[in-house]
């Protein structure tokens, strides 16, 4: 298997990536705390809003560069346009590309807002009923489910992101 192979496999997608981004920030949690506290804390696993935030702002950059080719395209198909006698056949490729590179950004609007909305609605559970204590999350709706989430939410983005 080539490192091409691995990076672009549904393992490394849907598995590694998420799994090292959670992994990750956990760490990272746990390495900046104090060192009179103890190095890791079950609240150390709460990245679930994070990651959410990640996978949005990941998706952004995402569509940007789409935008960017989809700006591209069009620049083309208006130079080919000036073109007499017209290039019909070469227009209708264009016109089809920049078609095939509208859908995802169109649909880039409607999952951004659900991974916002996500987000919004996972922060305000944790808030209202995911304190178990005034320091001490619960393990269930403090922890796991904004985690799951989060993963979850890497996972879509770097779906939507292959096509």
């Amino acid at each position: 298997m080539t490192i091409e192979e691995f990076l672009g496999g549904p393992t490394f997608r849907y598995v590694i990536f998420p799994a090292f981004s959670a992994g990750s920030g956990i760490l990272l949690k746990c390495a900046t705390r104090h060192d009179s506290y103890a190095f890791f804390r079950k609240e150390d696993m709460a990245v679930g809003p994070q990651l959410m935030l990640t996978a949005a702002l990941t998706y952004v950059i995402i569509t940007t560069d789409r935008a960017r080719e989809l700006s591209r395209i069009n620049d083309q198909l208006k130079a080919t346009l000036t073109i007499k006698p017209l290039q019909t056949q070469q227009i209708g490729e264009l016109q089809a590309a920049a078609y095939a590179a509208s859908q995802p950004i169109t649909l880039a609007a409607w999952l951004l807002l659900c991974l916002m909305l996500l987000l919004w609605g996972t922060v305000t559970i944790v808030k209202r009923w995911g304190w178990q204590s005034e320091a001490e999350l619960k393990p269930m709706l403090g922890i796991a489910l904004p985690l799951g989430l989060g993963v979850l939410s890497l996972m879509i983005v770097l779906k939507a992101a292959g096509r």
